[in-house]
């Protein structure tokens, strides 16, 4: 039998009685430095609009609601295109405790580590067979609705490169 078919009804360790303020803090603060970090569930929130009103009526649908553990662990995809119009596809799935987790499907990196300095502040390493190729800040505004990443590296011919992008929170 699939015990995926619906959502358990069952108490979450958190949910038990008796669990202490300061567990429920770090819980809490952790789960708002990865929604910090993400720009919040809005995007999420939206997805699911467009999918239900695409439905025909009465149609049936499941979410699947996948946590991350403590809070602590991040999985980031990235898309887009490069600087010659191909795509890019890459996925990490890591902490923010400055070591290194594996990339796939970057053609720079094979891991990646991100350090949180402080509640709004990350440095970011990328390491390519084990030698620095990347480094960047990411930094959160005071007001959380704008992130900002900076990234260095070297191009193909070994020449600095330097890129700055600017997320807005939806």
């Amino acid at each position: 039998m699939n015990r995926f078919i619906q959502r358990s009804a069952q108490s979450e360790l958190i949910d038990e009685p008796g669990i202490p303020f300061s567990d429920w803090e770090v819980c809490l603060n952790e789960l708002n430095t990865v929604n910090t970090f993400l720009g919040g569930h809005k995007i999420t929130i939206e997805g699911v609009k467009l999918l239900l009103n695409e439905l025909p009526a009465g149609k049936r649908i499941s979410i699947c609601e996948i946590g991350c553990g403590g809070g602590d662990n991040l999985k980031a995809v990235v898309e887009g295109v490069d600087g010659s119009g191909q795509p890019i596809h890459n996925e990490w799935t890591g902490k923010f405790d400055g070591k290194d987790y594996p990339v796939t499907g970057d053609k720079i990196t094979d891991t990646r580590a991100v350090q949180q300095v402080d509640a709004t502040h990350f440095k970011l390493t990328g390491k390519k067979d084990g030698k620095v190729v990347t480094t960047g800040t990411i930094v959160t505004s005071a007001d959380g609705k704008t992130r900002t990443l900076n990234v260095k590296a070297k191009d193909a011919s070994g020449k600095a490169v330097t890129a700055t992008f600017v997320y807005d929170k939806q």
